[in-house]
């Protein structure tokens, strides 16, 4: 099944941060979403929740944010893209807003 959305995490070296940014996503009042965290050659390996949703793509060396936001996009399966940086979170209407705004409006941007 396709998922609503997509959510993009790039990765490098932010263990400590995706605890609580993963755990805004599993709190969503909107529930049909994927996530996809791209591990842009982590010293150590990501570790994240055992969730159907959620997919770990890994590099072997860092490549740069624009590589990892561009693998991750070329894997999003959503109908919709958001982007949550490892070390932020998203309040637990956020998804189901975005979506309401995406429903009539090509384009949206949040946080600006």
């Amino acid at each position: 099944m396709t998922p609503t959305i997509t959510v993009l995490m790039p990765v490098h070296g932010q263990q400590a941060y995706l605890p609580r940014a993963v755990r805004s996503l599993l709190d969503q009042d909107l529930a049909d979403w994927e996530l996809v965290v791209v591990d842009d050659g982590s010293p150590q390996p990501v570790e994240l929740p055992a969730d159907p949703r959620v997919r770990v793509l890994r590099s072997a060396v860092n490549e740069g944010l624009g590589a990892a936001c561009n693998r991750g996009l070329d894997a999003a399966g959503g109908r919709y893209v958001a982007y949550l940086p490892a070390d932020d979170v998203f309040y637990p209407d956020h998804l189901s807003a975005l979506v309401a705004v995406l429903a009539d409006a090509p384009v949206a941007v949040s946080g600006v």
